[in-house]
């Protein structure tokens, strides 16, 4: 690859769209080594693809020519999660349903009018508008509306077409406070996974067991009119967002992220010994991604002059693998000695 990448791709992020799936299926030109295949011999035409690669090349160059894993976008995933649950058929016709929809006409209708949005803005209430497709834009708007709903039915009362907006009711109101309420873990949680310059990876443990938490607490309490879509977001967040939790990258991120560590983990309901568990996961997985790397490592070392790898003490003490994100030992941390015997090679 130009860039000089090939090899360095471990997994590729892309959002849950047919479209996306269907185009990272396609094979990349000279992905797979299309050039070795056509310039093999005839006498190789019959041999099995992983047995030629292995004569031609050597085994990082055929790591490098597998595809990278293909992995959902968590972000978008967990704005899934809000849709399957206002599509669901015990949500999509409740009466929740129908209050959200009057919210989106009843600040349609005073940012519209001429009347009615400055005396808003006189008394000090914005009303936020709400994008079509960005759930937390629209909860966003519930939340302006319910800042200050007396004030807002008097602004509805200013309207010319009030006949087809009617005042909130107290009954209403409450809706909408739990809408806010259960909602409201979702769009801290979208803060969390989304951002450009921060890490993200090991914050999706946290997010959804932080999510099934609050879930769980607003379900308890035994809410009025939002139970069944209580339910709907529990049951999407199992569906979609539990997969992610079986990833050994994201287990390890959360693992090794010191905001978190192991507390993330709910002890109610692992045992000590699945926490044990997941560390050896853990270690083995990292351990067997290294394996090869590190016998390349030491038959180079090998290689080299006396000289470099040892000294009038013994050899130079390799770094643990803790260590691996430091400079390996070099000629400024060996001894004086060693470091004499490199200026004369």
């Amino acid at each position: 690859m130009k860039l000089g990448i090939r090899g360095k791709v471990r997994r590729v992020v892309a959002d849950n769209a047919s479209s996306m799936v269907r185009a990272f299926d396609v094979c990349l030109p000279g992905l797979y080594g299309d050039k070795i295949r056509s310039e093999s011999s005839g006498e190789n035409e019959n041999k099995d693809a992983l047995d030629i690669l292995e004569e031609e090349l050597d085994l990082d160059e055929v790591l490098a020519l597998l595809p990278p894993e293909r992995s959902n976008c968590f972000a978008h995933t967990q704005q899934l999660c809000i849709r399957d649950a206002f599509n669901d058929p015990s949500v999509r016709n409740s009466a929740v349903a129908t209050v959200i929809h009057k919210c989106y006409s009843i600040v349609d209708a005073i940012r519209r009018s001429t009347v009615a949005a400055p005396f808003l803005e006189k008394i000090g209430v914005a009303l936020q508008a709400a994008n079509a497709t960005r759930w937390n834009s629209q909860l966003t708007m519930i939340k302006s509306v319910l800042k200050d709903t007396s004030g807002v039915n008097s602004a509805i009362r200013l309207l010319v077409t009030k006949k087809t907006v009617e005042e909130l009711k107290g009954m209403e109101m409450t809706m909408l406070k739990e809408v806010v309420q259960v909602l409201e873990p979702f769009q801290e949680a979208m803060s969390q996974v989304e951002g450009e310059n921060i890490v993200t990876l090991s914050c999706i443990t946290t997010v959804v067991f932080g999510l099934e938490h609050s879930l769980k607490l607003f379900i308890e309490n035994k809410p009025l009119y939002c139970f069944k879509l209580a339910n709907a977001l529990q049951s999407s967040v199992k569906k979609r967002l539990y997969p992610f939790l079986e990833r050994i990258d994201v287990i390890a991120a959360a693992a090794m992220d010191p905001r978190f560590k192991l507390a993330w983990i709910p002890c109610e309901e692992l045992q000590k010994e699945k926490i044990s568990k997941i560390v050896d996961l853990i270690i083995a997985e990292s351990t067997k991604d290294y394996k090869e790397k590190v016998q390349k490592e030491e038959i180079q070392e090998n290689e080299l002059p006396m000289s470099i790898n040892q000294d009038k003490g013994g050899i130079i003490a390799k770094r643990p693998r803790l260590f691996a994100y430091m400079p390996p030992p070099g000629p400024s941390m060996a001894s004086p000695s060693t470091r004499r015997s490199l200026k004369r090679t």
